[in-house]
């Protein structure tokens, strides 16, 4: 707003948007599809998609409070009158992913940045 940047590329969620200061212009560049990443073995694991609120007796490892990302999780169940059991919390997606994997939780994992995959964890949109 003070004119000293020209670009900011930033996460936006479609029922979260970011507010937008007036003055500034916002411009989509990609979409990056989420899934929930869950245990292989997880009921769920096999389904073609799922709604959050099926993971209300789930423990979620998410991102550390006040971070976007899980602002936005914490929004999404709540809306849906779910209070989310947070069981972990981790920085960045690889490390949610081997919590996953040591079946302690089920995360949001969006799909830029998520590959390799770890063994024993599965994707559903």
């Amino acid at each position: 707003m003070r004119g000293d940047l020209d670009l900011a590329v930033v996460l936006d969620w479609y029922n979260k948007p970011m507010p937008l200061p007036d003055g500034l212009v916002k411009a989509p560049i990609l979409d990056d599809p989420a899934d929930v990443a869950m245990p292989a073995d997880h009921p769920l694991a096999g389904r073609d998609e799922v709604d959050l609120g099926e993971f209300a007796d789930d423990e979620w490892i998410t991102w550390a409070e006040g971070e976007f990302c899980h602002e936005w999780l914490m929004f999404t169940l709540r809306s849906r009158g779910i209070e989310p059991i947070i069981g972990h919390r981790a920085a960045e997606t690889h490390t949610q992913l081997g919590l996953v994997a040591a079946g302690l939780g089920v995360c949001v994992a969006p799909l830029l940045g998520r590959h390799p995959m770890p063994a024993g964890v599965v994707t559903v949109p």
